[in-house]
């Protein structure tokens, strides 16, 4: 049996799943990387329908706070 793998987004804002790639395992690193360009690349891929908000490719994370709460600064 083949094995597949899922990459997933979801809103920023109200959590609703806004895309469920299925790919084979065999070409995860290829595959992974593709249907995460392709989601960042297209509005209507990255754009919830239920809230609006768009899902933008993350900038470089600078540093990462651990105390008191967790806090990621991004450049």
């Amino acid at each position: 049996a083949r094995e597949t793998e899922h990459v997933q987004f979801y809103c920023e804002t109200c959590h609703s799943l806004l895309y469920d790639k299925e790919f084979d395992c065999a070409d995860i690193v290829e595959h992974f990387a593709e249907a995460m360009e392709e989601f960042w690349a297209d509005p209507k891929l990255s754009t919830c329908a239920k809230c609006g908000t768009r899902v933008m490719k993350a900038r470089p994370i600078k540093r990462i706070i651990f105390e008191p709460k967790v806090v990621i600064e991004r450049e």
